[in-house]
Order: C-alpha cells, then sequence, then structure tokens
C-alpha cells in the first residue's frame, strides 16, 4: 500500500477508537485486475494486524470510483440507521475539488446521515 493510504488507515483508527464508532468500513476494489487484490482487502489485513475486531470492519471490495464506494456501501448497510459517517483522507484530497465531489456522493446515498471530514493538519 502507498504510504498515504497507510496514514488515512491510522487517522482511520485513531477516528474510529475516538468516537467509539460502532464500524470501520473500507472501500476499495482492484484497481489493477492481475494483481487480484482489492485495496479494501489490503486495508482489512491492516486493520486486523492493528487490533481492528474484524466483526467491526465493513469491507466494500468492488467499486473502483467514489461513487461506486457510496452506492455499495448503502447496499451493505441497507437497514442499519446510520447517524454519523467519518470521511477520512488527508489535507491535500481535503481541499481538492475531489473530495468535495466524494462528500455530496456520500450526502446523496445517506440522507439522513451526518458527514464528518477528518484530516490530519500537517
Amino acid at each position: 500500500m502507498k504510504e498515504e493510504l497507510v496514514e488515512r488507515l491510522d487517522l482511520g483508527i485513531e477516528t474510529f477508537t475516538k468516537v467509539n464508532a460502532s464500524y470501520i468500513a473500507i472501500c476499495g476494489g482492484a484497481p489493477n485486475r492481475k494483481a487480484g487484490v482489492s485495496e479494501a482487502s489490503q486495508m482489512f489485513e491492516y486493520l486486523i494486524n492493528h487490533n481492528v475486531d474484524e466483526e467491526r470492519i465493513i469491507a466494500e471490495d468492488e467499486s473502483l470510483t467514489t461513487t461506486g464506494n457510496a452506492r455499495n456501501l448503502k447496499k451493505i448497510l441497507k437497514d442499519i440507521e446510520i447517524e454519523n459517517i467519518y470521511l477520512v483522507s488527508t489535507k491535500y484530497h481535503f481541499y481538492r475539488k475531489f473530495f468535495r465531489k466524494c462528500q455530496n456522493v456520500f450526502k446523496q446515498y445517506f440522507k439522513n446521515t451526518n458527514i464528518i471530514n477528518v484530516y490530519k493538519e500537517d
């Protein structure tokens, strides 16, 4: 995994623990189908190796886009009412137009949910 993804995962674990969240969701398909490994599966292993309980991890491993992340995660969570979603990213992404799009996509699929942005200050 790239260093930036590891930093996001570490911040995700920190946030998950700090807010005492019920679940931590990870999203990402296999951008390189030949490798046969999804981003979510790599993230899952990382979380397990950092003492996150397997039963509290929700993995969406099909999507290759932000819209796919939100849509597929909504399908997985269809019967669960969600109060807050913490979108964890880097400061770099937070200020980009891409991240605003990401927020809007998640707001579209999780209408009655607070979307809270989390990023690490440099």
